[in-house]
């Protein structure tokens, strides 16, 4: 039996060409592997921008919990983001894929049903979209990119109920501080005024205005300027933003994060804009109020001294009249004497 020497000389080639193979397969199955700890924000990683992937291992999970993963990127590198969660140690194609987009809320009991008692992961893949418009310069070869996954409560982030508190917290100043400026005769109607007694109101007249209530009305004043101004000035910021924001999001859309930090900016600054117009619009019409309840007491001070001198123009009447009665009467008297 005889072999050709053909075959021999191509022994080597092939059997390198296998080894690259495997080697290849190989290399292409490993997976650049990272942990992601619950509400632990990793920053400026970094992927190659052509068919860039990365796996993450998601702990800290806990049962009847929800959770967001999302990426926060430079709007200035147009890139497609795609998330891919998991469950299983088994590996991601024959894993369970939950979700396919770039921002993913998910509960973590519902991949305890999945009956997979492996670990859970994500897995970040990207790829370019679009072409640089700008002579002269490069395609960029990496891209960088913050990734975190935050505990949600009531569908929003534990770090944005900071904002949250502090609008409400604003709006309950607001509702609060006008309570502080009412006066304290405030029950006092004005049948009460009606039914004083002639040496109330002349007490009533002879004490003079408090000071207190001055200072009130000036703090009032102050207060209702300071809020209004503020709240004008915070309504112009918050449309000034929106206008310069809008054309970035249209342009580099889809880029959930900032979109996301932009409404939530806008909306409590629009929020907070109101809430300080309703505190400074009560303390103007709390000023209204004590101006006009002024009025009204200058009023009733005013028809007290009319009625107080029409009472003494008819006692003197009345003493002049008796006077002259007693004159006649006198009269008759001296003329038989």
């Amino acid at each position: 039996m005889s072999f050709s020497p053909s075959l021999f000389s191509w022994g080597p080639l092939l059997s390198m060409i296998l080894i690259l193979t495997a080697m290849s397969f190989t290399h292409g199955n490993m997976m650049d592997m990272k942990v992601l700890q619950v509400g632990q924000e990793l920053m400026k990683e970094m992927l190659p921008l052509q068919s860039g992937s990365r796996l993450y291992e998601l702990q800290g999970l806990n049962s009847n919990k929800w959770y967001e993963v999302k990426i926060s990127y430079p709007a200035s590198i147009p890139a497609n983001f795609t998330l891919q969660l998991s469950k299983g140690s088994s590996g991601l194609n024959v894993g369970r894929k939950l979700l396919n987009t770039e921002k993913i809320i998910f509960q973590a009991e519902s991949l305890q049903l999945l009956g997979d008692e492996g670990r859970t992961f994500v897995l970040v893949s990207v790829e370019p979209e679009g072409i640089v418009a700008i002579p002269g310069v490069k395609e960029r070869k990496h891209i960088i990119y913050n990734i975190v996954c935050d505990e949600l409560l009531f569908g929003i982030p534990h770090q944005a109920w900071y904002v949250v508190v502090l609008v409400v917290l604003c709006l309950a100043l607001a509702l609060v501080i006008p309570s502080f400026l009412l006066p304290r005769n405030e029950g006092l109607n004005a049948a009460t005024h009606e039914t004083l007694s002639m040496s109330d109101q002349q007490k009533e007249l002879r004490r003079s205005p408090p000071t207190y209530e001055a200072l009130r009305f000036m703090a009032a004043g102050t207060l209702g300027a300071a809020l209004l101004g503020l709240s004008s000035l915070t309504f112009a910021v918050t449309v000034i933003f929106l206008i310069l924001s809008t054309p970035f999001l249209i342009l580099f859309s889809p880029i959930l994060v900032p979109a996301a930090i932009i409404l939530v900016l806008s909306t409590a600054g629009f929020l907070f804009s109101g809430g300080s117009g309703l505190g400074g619009l009560a303390s103007v019409f709390w000023m209204y109020r004590n101006a006009r309840e002024n009025h009204l007491f200058w009023a009733d001070q005013l028809d007290f001294a009319r009625m107080r001198t029409a009472s003494k123009a008819w006692d003197m009447k009345e003493r002049a009249k008796e006077a002259g009665q007693f004159v006649q009467n006198k009269a008759p008297e001296t003329t038989q004497a």
